[in-house]
């Protein structure tokens, strides 16, 4: 995680900029809620001593529940300058959705496609609104061509629900529509399925979104139901 973190917190203290961090820590600590400690809490506030990070976390209200157990493993980071622009910081009480989708191949599980969904309710022209943030990834090596079964339940469950989604998808797919330099076949399925449901493209123009030393393109899309759009 540190390697992630890291070099994301150096960006914005460069920069000048505040961040804001919600981080499935994975990690127990007595001074965020756990009621143990273990290894990697350890590290990780050792790591965060080094920093301008600040907690948020309130309380022991747990934040990882299942039919075995319940602990506070996900944890709020900030920089200095916006602690004091957050209030009532606590642990919501619905359940986030996370939707991994496992197959069998050669005797071990492999994921092909993860996503992750998360309900929250914002403030938006005055109004309190659901909404259902989504990051999708489509592994490019998957059986099938995108969506995937993930997406489409989602996408339906919040149909069935009146609920606003918004996905942000790594769709490691090609299409003009959305700014790619040509089209492929996972590309036309994806488009295809879009046209089948209530979400809109928000990508405009055709800066890439994915760059190495050999190649950049548009791979990444952002999506959302027509009330959000």
């Amino acid at each position: 995680m540190f390697q992630t973190l890291h070099p994301i917190g150096n960006f914005c203290k460069t920069k000048s900029w505040d961040l804001l961090v919600g981080c499935d820590s994975n990690s127990h600590h007595s001074v965020w809620g756990s009621s143990d400690v273990n290894p990697g809490g350890e590290s990780l506030l050792k790591y965060l001593m080094t920093t301008e990070l600040q907690l948020l976390n309130r309380r022991s209200q747990p934040t990882f529940r299942n039919n075995v157990r319940e602990e506070v493993i996900d944890i709020t980071l900030c920089t200095s300058n916006i602690v004091h622009k957050i209030k009532g910081w606590r642990v919501s009480g619905e359940t986030s959705l996370y939707l991994p989708a496992q197959v069998q191949e050669s005797g071990r599980n492999r994921s092909f496609s993860d996503i992750f969904a998360q309900k929250h309710h914002l403030v938006l022209r005055e109004k309190l609104s659901p909404k259902i943030i989504c990051s999708s990834y489509l592994p490019y090596d998957a059986p099938d061509p995108p969506s995937n079964r993930e997406l489409e339940d989602l996408e339906n469950f919040c149909k069935t629900k009146s609920c606003d989604l918004l996905v942000g998808c790594d769709s490691n797919s090609h299409h003009s529509v959305w700014g790619s330099s040509d089209v492929n076949p996972r590309g036309e399925s994806l488009l295809e399925y879009l046209m089948t449901t209530e979400l809109q493209l928000l990508n405009r123009g055709s800066q890439p979104t994915f760059r190495n030393n050999v190649r950049e393109e548009v791979i990444d899309i952002t999506l959302c139901t027509s009330n959000s759009a």
